[in-house]
């Protein structure tokens, strides 16, 4: 399991009570004593520029040498300090952002004493110590992200059907197809539009589109009828797209003479921010970070 930060704060001190001179990347050893999984080594952060498992070691030791826990005798080289020596003295069962306040008063910038914190201030210091700032970005990012995805959809089912198969085909072309265009609704045969699945037009897709509220469910019964609206034009790929979502049996129903990609609200919402359709960049944010390879040369 993945521990958050502060759960490695305990085995780094451990690890460290031998008194042995460490770099860096020698504390991430202690994942395995955590019992972190290969897999769950494999998680990165939503950036993709870290194992969630490395950036949550990283800050625990961060914490333990601003609070005195840890020295620094030289660059990228870590030890126990005297003090951390002492508390480890008391056989503690963990350590947290607390408790290293609770030595080193204002190492946080605020002193926290134990009759200064009720039972909502001690929630509130749980949560918000629960994950890596890193991650605290990230996490408000995914809520904006969620955020916009709803309005997006609301947006979407206050115009017409029309409009929907629209967007609908100029977000495929924006994923890299080529040009679409929409059917005749007297002969459409449950066929909305087809779009050329490559800039060439070399083969096509059809495309069925449905502006459904939440709750209105596509069934199997309207997969498996525009996969035969598919099959008798001699076609092979589709896509159903919906605002809404399909049933379980829609989910698993997959016809063996046509190939249909199943595109449900979320999913919609979520191509239209990547390729950004009807969307625009309100603010971009450059984050930057330690070249720890600058501080760790010879």
């Amino acid at each position: 399991m993945i521990l958050n930060f502060e759960g490695y704060m305990l085995p780094i001190m451990k690890l460290c009570l031998d008194g042995k001179t460490r770099k860096s990347r020698d504390f991430y050893s202690v994942a395995d004593l955590c019992g972190i999984t290969d897999e769950e080594k494999l998680e990165m952060l939503a950036s993709g520029t870290q194992p969630v498992y490395q950036n949550r070691i990283a800050w625990a030791k961060s914490y333990l040498l601003k609070a005195g826990f840890l020295e620094r005798p030289m660059k990228n080289q870590y030890v126990i300090s005297d003090k951390g020596k002492e508390y480890m003295k008391t056989n503690p069962i963990h350590i947290d952002k607390k408790i290293l306040e609770y030595y080193s008063p204002g190492f946080l910038g605020k002193t926290i004493k134990n009759d200064d914190l009720d039972a909502n201030d001690e929630k509130n210091d749980i949560i918000e110590s629960s994950v890596t700032p890193e991650e605290q970005m990230e996490n408000a990012f995914k809520n904006m992200e969620s955020i916009l995805e709803k309005e997006l959809l609301d947006k979407i089912l206050a115009q017409d059907a029309l409009f929907f198969e629209r967007l609908v085909m100029r977000l495929l072309e924006k994923m890299g197809y080529g040009k679409g265009q929409l059917t005749k609704k007297s002969h459409d045969e449950g066929i909305d539009a087809i779009i050329d699945a490559d800039q060439l037009g070399l083969e096509k897709i059809y495309i069925q589109a449905k502006r459904w509220q939440i709750g209105n469910t596509v069934s199997r019964k309207e997969v498996q009828s525009f996969a035969g609206a598919i099959t008798g034009i001699g076609g092979q790929k589709g896509v159903f797209i919906t605002t809404s979502d399909f049933t379980d049996e829609a989910w698993k129903f997959n016809p063996h003479n046509v190939k249909i990609i199943k595109i449900n609200g979320d999913k919609l919402a979520k191509l239209m921010i990547k390729y950004e359709l009807g969307v625009f960049v309100s603010h971009s944010y450059l984050v930057k970070k330690v070249d720890t390879d600058f501080f760790d040369e010879e």
